[in-house]
């Protein structure tokens, strides 16, 4: 298990010419300022695969009690300074949970996949969401590395992209996103269970991230 906090960054293009490269600002203020964190156990960062212009930040915390000292303390208002001065447009947060199953190996994979079903209704996770991740997870695909899971609740966000109320997540982690979507279409086991995900949600939400640990 991991708790994990999400955060999708839009860098200034006039910072960083090399679109594969965030800001120096990022790694030379942003980076070790998070890294002082107490309770920050992992950062991770990668570029997303259909939309370059966006990176996924995940940052892996020790307890939840950590997130709140560092929220009463005066860390958020710096770090959100040096953050914004490396930034397009605000940074889009999802709510911070516990993620269970394979989290390493979700992770740590050459590329993973992002799945989220925004909108769903309260029990969309245990009686929709595991039902298509569990035969998924134990068929055992080529290319496949392993499978996390977690539900949250979102608050309202002016992104379009981020839908308030009940969510659910699974990361899955491939060797490439070519390696995940061969399996689709095919009748394989996504395709098989995938119906299962196309209700009792307002949207479902995919990418492709390779992450790195920073």
């Amino acid at each position: 298990m991991a708790l994990l906090e999400f955060v999708l960054l839009k860098f200034n293009p006039d910072l960083s010419p090399d679109v594969s490269t965030p800001p120096k600002g990022f790694f030379d203020e942003v980076v070790p300022g998070l890294k002082a964190v107490p309770g920050i156990i992992q950062l991770y960062l990668g570029q997303v695969i259909e939309d370059p212009k966006k990176w996924q930040l995940i940052i892996e915390w020790e307890s939840k009690e950590a997130t709140i000292a560092f929220g009463a303390s005066e860390a958020p208002a710096n770090l959100q300074a040096k953050l914004g001065a490396v930034l397009a447009e605000p940074p889009v947060l999802t709510e911070l949970t516990t993620y269970t199953h394979n989290v390493e190996g979700a992770l740590t994979a050459p590329c993973t996949e992002v799945c989220t079903c925004w909108g769903a209704d309260e029990k969309f996770h245990e009686e929709r969401m595991h039902p298509f991740a569990d035969p998924v997870d134990a068929f055992g695909l080529s290319g496949y590395h392993g499978m996390a899971r977690g539900e949250f609740d979102q608050a309202p966000n002016p992104d379009p992209s981020v839908i308030a109320g009940h969510a659910s997540r699974i990361l899955l982690g491939w060797d490439s996103m070519e390696a995940h979507m061969a399996h689709k279409g095919v009748d394989s086991i996504i395709d098989k269970h995938v119906h299962l995900l196309m209700s009792r949600r307002e949207k479902l939400e995919m990418y492709h991230v390779p992450l790195n640990k920073i």
